[in-house]
């Protein structure tokens, strides 16, 4: 299954990277292997979709041992055709990785999303999200939340679950700088 999972990915060999800072500022674009960027991301989220035999991955990072590439592109993975497919949606979240995402039928199906972490390309700068998105599956549009009351404060690392309509956040990390 890999390998029909790589084959589906190596129609485009390389991808060009420009690195965004909170700010806004770009840096220099470098040039990486497509398919080992894809393979080799970590902490993204990889959630079931609530109606469909999909998977859908969103956002991680990639380091290669210099330079860290955060993400905030969206696949789906079709089960059935063991395929991946890239989907450009509208006003993504900013890029980032370890953040957690549920999914509920809700809808038409709905994608939540909550938190995570930037961090800059040569590691010096970090920051925790903690805003909170809902991508409609319907129409692959992204929304973000905005909190009535005072919400979790930013996090990485932790974990979220759904339960009668409800979000149920729990632990993660953030670190102070003092």
């Amino acid at each position: 299954m890999l390998a029909r999972i790589v084959q589906s990915m190596l129609s485009s060999s390389k991808i060009q990277q420009k690195f965004l800072h909170r700010d806004g500022r770009t840096e220099k674009k470098r040039e990486f292997s497509y398919l080992i960027v894809f393979v080799c991301r970590a902490n993204v989220s990889l959630t079931e979709h609530p109606l469909k035999d999909e998977l859908i991955l969103f956002g991680g990072e990639f380091f290669d041992g210099r330079t860290t590439l955060l993400f905030n592109d969206l696949y789906i993975y079709d089960i059935k055709k063991q395929h991946w497919k890239r989907v450009q949606t509208p006003q993504p979240p900013a890029p980032r990785s370890s953040h957690q995402a549920v999914s509920v039928a809700m809808r038409d199906g709905e994608l939540w999303m909550f938190g995570g972490e930037y961090t800059s390309p040569s590691q010096s700068q970090f920051y925790h999200y903690n805003d909170l998105y809902v991508l409609r599956l319907s129409t692959l549009r992204w929304e973000k939340q905005a909190a009535s009351t005072t919400g979790p404060s930013g996090r990485s690392g932790h974990r979220m679950t759904t339960a009668k309509r409800q979000l149920f956040l729990f632990g993660g990390f953030q670190d102070y700088i003092t």
